[in-house]
């Protein structure tokens, strides 16, 4: 799961991925800590509890803050474009050498160019980190499609646990997806426990 936290206090007890490891569960956490446990079904299910109310405690402020990260590149970007124009129009309006002129203006386009470069790669980050929040809160929003209760175990059951959106890249269109396939297995009678897909965008 993406880092949702706002400080370091908060990442001490933000599970960001719980992996089983032979007769082991390993939890890691926001802070790059890590835990290790004898594996239980009922220990692993503890921690996806765990993961998802976190995830409804955190998503919604988590994507307004990407959303403002995003916007003000953007304004930052555009302002940067229109000072850019603004000083090549001084430049070329104030009496200066010619040979300055040229020199400001291959500045003001090298500047130009690696700040729109900078700021194309902060925006890929950011939406990558957007995509998993959307999935993640499209998966809140619709957790009973993707986890039941055993009745024989009545321990819970996931046909996608929460854990493998991040693990797999899951987005939300395959959420969307695999959620109407689910349903369409269910209304042919099959039952949620024997339900099983492949985990993967592919």
């Amino acid at each position: 799961m993406v880092d949702m936290t706002r400080n370091k206090e908060e990442q001490e007890s933000f599970i960001t991925n719980i992996n089983k490891d032979n007769d082991s569960l390993v939890v890691s956490y926001a802070s790059g800590n890590e835990t290790t446990e004898r594996f239980s079904l009922h220990n692993m299910n503890y921690y996806r509890g765990k993961m998802e109310e976190q995830a409804n405690m955190y998503v919604g402020k988590y994507l307004d803050k990407l959303s403002i990260k995003s916007f003000s590149i953007y304004v930052a970007r555009v302002s940067g474009i229109i000072l850019g124009l603004f000083s090549l129009f001084l430049s070329y309006n104030i009496d200066i050498h010619i040979i300055m002129k040229i020199l400001l203006t291959i500045l003001v386009a090298l500047l130009e160019f690696g700040y729109y470069i900078y700021s194309d790669i902060k925006l890929d980050i950011l939406y990558t980190k957007a995509l998993e929040g959307m999935a993640t809160e499209y998966y809140l929003n619709n957790i009973d499609d993707f986890k039941y209760k055993n009745p024989h175990t009545y321990e819970f059951g996931y046909i996608v646990p929460i854990e493998e959106i991040s693990k797999m890249g899951l987005t939300e269109d395959w959420l969307k997806a695999a959620s109407e396939k689910i349903k369409e297995l269910i209304s042919s009678g099959i039952e949620k426990e024997d339900i099983s897909l492949s985990l993967s965008k592919k």
